[in-house]
């Protein structure tokens, strides 16, 4: 049983905006985070823009900051969501194996407070 539902509003130009920005995007991305990771966020950016499309108005807007807006929030959800696994993981690792028993692990404690805007905790 085929069915045959027309495209999202917008898929066209957003097709014709991935092939004309989408390599510009990628090359940014990649130098904030891993290519693997670039990939996946250029990905989620046009997936984003789909589901936004019909809050884009191109009389006030061009699509390609409209575009690197999309993905420059998604970088920085990605970068926040690293840190947290990261502090996470230093909580929970252990050593497989210590070279020299005398040798203590030091986990240093993490300061999840926010920071002012002097740098100072608050």
């Amino acid at each position: 049983m085929t069915t045959e539902n027309p495209p999202p509003p917008g898929a066209a130009e957003l097709g014709r905006l991935f092939d004309e920005h989408g390599r510009r995007i990628l090359l940014y991305l990649a130098r904030r985070t891993d290519l693997q990771s670039a990939e996946d966020i250029l990905g989620e950016t046009f997936v984003t823009a789909l589901v936004r499309w019909g809050s884009f108005d191109p009389d006030r807007q061009e699509p390609l900051p409209w575009l690197f807006d999309i993905a420059s929030n998604l970088l920085h959800r990605h970068w926040r969501s690293q840190r947290r696994a990261d502090r996470a993981m230093s909580r929970v690792a252990v050593p497989e194996r210590l070279e020299d028993a005398s040798v203590a692990l030091r986990v240093t404690p993490v300061d999840d407070r926010p920071r002012s805007a002097t740098g100072s905790r608050s």
